[in-house]
C-alpha cells in the first residue's frame, strides 16, 4: 500500500514542479483527479453505506525542436493502472507516430454489424479471462454484441458504453463494477501494445502504414505476441473527392482497451488477430464528397476475407424477405457467399430557402439487398430547430408501418442555454407488439447553459411514454478557473442514487 501511495504522492510533486517551472520548459500537460461515491448495494434502505472510487490522471508532453513525448498514466488507489508513452514526429513529408502500452489488464473487442448494418461490439481475448458463457463474449452467429449485467443500471452493451449513450458517471461504474471481482489490476505491469505508425504524403497521395504488435497472453506474468499491419493509401482528386482504401494484415476492425476500459485508455480500429501477410482479414474502400447537383455522396464498402467474420446474412433462404436472425422460420440460417460484408452510402442536401438539412444513409449486405435506411431531416428557424429521424428496416414490414418516425427532437437554443426535447418511438412493430412496448420507448428532456465561469447541464429521462414512468435524472455543474476546472455530477434514479462524482482538472 506504501507503494501505491508512494507513487501518487510523487506525481503529484511531479506535477507542482512541473506548473512551478512550466514557463521556462517546453512541457505542458494536465492532471485530473476524480472521486466517484456510489451506495454499497442495489437495494437501497433509508440508510445506506457509501462506497468511494478515487481515480487521477497525469499526461505531460515535452516538445523539442518538432518532436513531441507524451505520456499518460492513470492512477487509482491499486497504483498505477494504465501507462502510455507516444513520440511523434515530422521530417518533411514523413510523419511518425511511436505508442508503446503497458497495463496490467486488457481486452479486445471485436467490432461487428447487426443485420441491419449498425455497429456493435463484443468481447474477445482479455485478461482476466472471462468464460464464454458471459454475456460480454462474443458467440457468433448468436451473439454479437456483448453486454454487462450490472446490479444498478440493467443490462448496459458495450456500443451503448463506447457511442456515448450513457453518462460518463455511469460508464465509469459499471466498468468499475465489472472488473473489479477479477481482481485484475492487481496484476503485474507489463508490456501490452505498441503501435508504430508512419505516413508518408506524396504529392497529395498519403500512403501510410501501421504496424500493430500485443501481448495478449491470458496469464499476468505472461508473453504472448501477436502482430498485424493496416496498409491504406489515400487522396483527393482536383474537385475534392476524396478516395481511401485500407487492407487488414493479422488485424481487423475492433476497440482494445486496457486498465479500466476508460476513455483515457480506449483504442479503436486496432483489434489484432496476428499472422500479418500470412492473414489477410479485411478491405475497405471510401469515397467521400462526390458531389452531383448539390447532393454530397459519401460511400463505403467493407469486404471480409473470412466469411466467419461477417455477420450480415446474404441470402434470404424462404423467400419472405426476412434475414438471420430476424427470420422466425428456424430453417433461416446465416448464410455469407462472398467476401462483401456490407455497403452504405450517405447522401446529404440543403434546401437553402427553407434552411432544411436532410441526409438519408442507405445500408446493403454483400448480395446487394437494402438491409436498411435512415433519413434524418432538420429545420431550423431562429433559435429553434426540429430534427426528426425515419428508418426503414428490411424484415418483411414494407406493410407493417414502415418506414416509420423513429425520434423526434426540438431544440430550443438562445445566447448561452439550449432546451432539448427528444422522443424516442418503438419502430418495430412485430417487437414493440410482443414485446408489449409502448410506442413512446423515451423522452429526455435536458437543458444546459452558461454564466460567466458557471455551466451547468440537466437530462431528465422518462420511460415509457412522453410524461411517462420517471427513470433518471443526470445533473453536471461545472466551474471553471483557469487554468482549473471543477465539475460535480450526480445521477439519480427512481429509487436510487446512481453516483456522485467530483472532478477537478488543472492545464499547464
Amino acid at each position: 500500500m506504501f507503494r501505491r501511495f508512494f507513487a501518487l504522492t510523487c506525481a503529484l510533486a511531479v506535477v507542482g514542479a512541473l506548473s512551478w517551472g512550466a514557463n521556462a520548459a517546453p512541457i505542458s500537460g494536465s492532471f485530473g483527479i476524480d472521486i466517484v461515491f456510489y451506495p454499497q448495494g442495489p437495494v437501497i434502505n433509508k440508510v445506506d453505506l457509501i462506497d468511494m472510487k478515487f481515480e487521477a490522471d497525469l499526461i505531460l508532453t515535452l516538445s523539442i525542436s518538432g518532436l513531441d513525448i507524451t505520456s499518460t498514466t492513470v492512477f487509482t488507489f491499486l497504483g498505477v493502472e494504465f501507462q502510455s508513452f507516444v513520440i511523434s514526429a515530422t521530417v518533411g513529408a514523413l510523419t511518425i507516430k511511436d505508442t508503446i502500452i503497458f497495463s496490467p489488464t486488457f481486452f479486445e473487442f471485436e467490432e461487428t454489424r447487426d443485420q441491419y448494418g449498425r455497429l456493435r461490439w463484443c468481447l474477445q481475448d482479455s485478461l482476466p479471462v472471462f468464460p464464454a458463457t458471459d454475456p460480454a463474449r462474443c458467440q457468433f452467429p448468436a451473439r454479437i454484441s456483448g453486454y454487462i449485467a450490472d446490479p444498478v443500471f440493467g443490462n448496459v452493451y458495450f456500443y451503448e458504453i463506447f457511442l456515448g449513450y450513457w453518462h460518463p458517471l455511469v460508464q465509469n461504474l459499471v466498468l468499475a463494477r465489472w472488473l473489479d471481482p477479477t481482481n485484475a489490476l492487481n496484476n503485474v505491469i507489463r508490456f501490452r501494445k505498441k503501435i508504430a505508425d508512419l505516413s508518408l504524403n506524396i504529392a497529395g497521395l498519403v500512403l501510410n502504414v501501421k504496424a500493430l504488435f500485443a501481448n495478449v497472453s491470458p496469464l499476468p506474468t505472461g508473453y504472448t505476441l501477436r502482430s498485424g499491419l493496416v496498409l491504406s493509401m489515400e487522396g483527393k482528386t482536383v474537385s475534392g473527392v476524396g478516395v481511401r482504401g485500407e487492407l487488414w494484415l493479422g488485424a481487423k476492425q475492433g476497440l482494445e482497451c486496457f486498465g479500466e476500459c476508460k476513455p483515457l485508455e480506449r483504442f479503436f480500429n486496432q483489434m489484432i488477430t496476428g499472422g500479418g501477410f500470412n492473414n489477410v482479414e479485411e478491405e475497405k474502400i471510401f469515397l467521400n464528397n462526390v458531389v452531383i447537383a448539390g447532393v454530397r455522396h459519401d460511400f463505403r464498402a467493407e469486404f471480409h476475407f473470412d466469411f466467419t467474420q461477417c455477420h450480415i446474412d446474404q441470402v434470404d433462404n424462404d423467400n419472405d424477405g426476412w434475414f438471420y436472425p430476424y427470420d422466425p422460420d428456424p430453417a433461416e440460417v446465416l448464410d455469407i457467399r462472398n467476401p462483401l460484408c456490407f455497403m452504405q452510402l450517405k447522401q446529404a442536401y440543403t434546401f437553402t430557402p427553407w434552411r432544411l438539412n436532410v441526409q438519408t444513409t442507405w445500408n446493403w449486405n454483400g448480395n446487394f439487398d437494402l438491409i436498411s435506411n435512415l433519413t434524418v431531416t432538420q429545420m431550423k428557424a431562429g433559435d429553434v430547430a426540429v430534427t426528426a429521424y425515419f428508418v426503414w428496416r428490411n424484415n418483411g414490414q414494407w406493410s407493417m408501418g414502415q418506414p416509420a418516425l423513429s425520434e423526434f427532437v426540438m431544440t430550443f437554443d438562445p445566447p448561452g442555454l439550449q432546451v432539448t426535447s427528444d422522443i424516442i418511438f418503438c419502430t418495430d412493430t412485430v417487437y414493440c407488439v410482443l414485446a408489449g412496448l409502448p410506442p413512446v420507448l423515451a423522452h429526455y428532456l435536458g437543458i444546459s447553459g452558461t454564466v460567466g465561469p458557471v455551466s451547468i447541464a440537466a437530462l431528465l429521462t422518462f420511460d415509457g411514454g412522453i410524461l411517462g414512468q420517471f427513470a433518471e435524472f443526470d445533473v453536471d455543474v461545472g466551474f471553471a478557473f483557469e487554468p482549473v476546472a471543477v465539475t460535480f455530477s450526480a445521477v439519480i434514479l427512481a429509487d436510487m442514487l446512481g453516483g456522485i462524482a467530483v472532478s477537478m482538472n488543472t492545464k499547464f
